[in-house]
C-alpha cells in the first residue's frame, strides 16, 4: 500500500497514528507489517498474511477512519504474489 499524506501532514504524524491502531505495533515487531518512508508525504506498507475480511472491518471502523482521514489524502492498495520458478 502507498499512503499519501494530506498537505501539511507528515510521515511522522502518520507513523505514530498507524502504530497506535489495533495491534499494528505488535505486528511490526513480529515482521507481519513492514513499512517505511518514501518521502515526507508518502509511506509504503507491506503486510504479510493479508486477511481481506480483517481489512474490511478496519475500513468500516468509523472512529479510526476519521483519524486516518485527517492525515491521509489517499491510499493505493496493491497485491503482490510470489513468482513461481519455471
Amino acid at each position: 500500500m502507498l499512503v499519501h499524506m494530506k498537505e501539511g501532514k507528515t510521515y511522522e504524524e502518520w507513523e505514530g497514528m498507524m502504530l497506535s491502531f489495533y495491534d499494528n505495533k505488535k505486528e511490526v515487531e513480529e515482521g507481519k507489517i513492514v513499512y517505511g518512508k518514501v518521502n515526507d508525504q508518502t509511506a509504503m506498507i507491506f503486510r504479510f498474511d493479508f486477511d481481506p475480511d480483517e481489512m474490511a472491518k478496519r475500513l468500516e471502523d468509523l472512529e479510526v477512519m476519521e483519524k486516518v482521514n485527517a492525515v491521509v489524502e489517499k491510499r493505493e492498495m496493491f497485491s503482490i504474489s510470489p513468482i513461481q520458478r519455471p
